[in-house]
């Protein structure tokens, strides 16, 4: 969703300290390359404690995603959504080998 991707370009910009142009960048990429989904699902009940938490589980949910990525500590203590991991980035590698291995 949209709310996501300017949700990245503040992480980008605040924790990582990219520029402003790479962020731009970045967020072009993900736009033109992932799903964008409109309008943002819901779910029935509050799983995280944070409002864009549980967005970020929605939108994952609807979209039947692999993984969600993440280095959100209220989103990792569930470890799983309804079958979805949700793993921290330095895990994503050993996820990726393990479900998506290149023959």
């Amino acid at each position: 969703s949209e709310e996501i991707i300017d949700e990245c370009e503040k992480v980008f910009r605040k924790k990582f300290h990219i520029t402003a142009q790479k962020t731009k960048r970045a967020c072009r990429l993900i736009r033109r390359h992932g799903q964008v989904i409109s309008p943002v699902p819901t779910l029935k009940k509050q799983i995280t404690r944070d409002r864009i938490d549980n967005h970020v589980i929605a939108l994952a949910y609807h979209a039947h995603a692999d993984a969600v990525i993440t280095g959100d500590q209220d989103i990792l203590v569930l470890h799983q959504y309804r079958g979805i991991p949700l793993i921290p980035p330095k895990a994503y590698w050993v996820f990726e080998a393990a479900h998506h291995s290149v023959e």
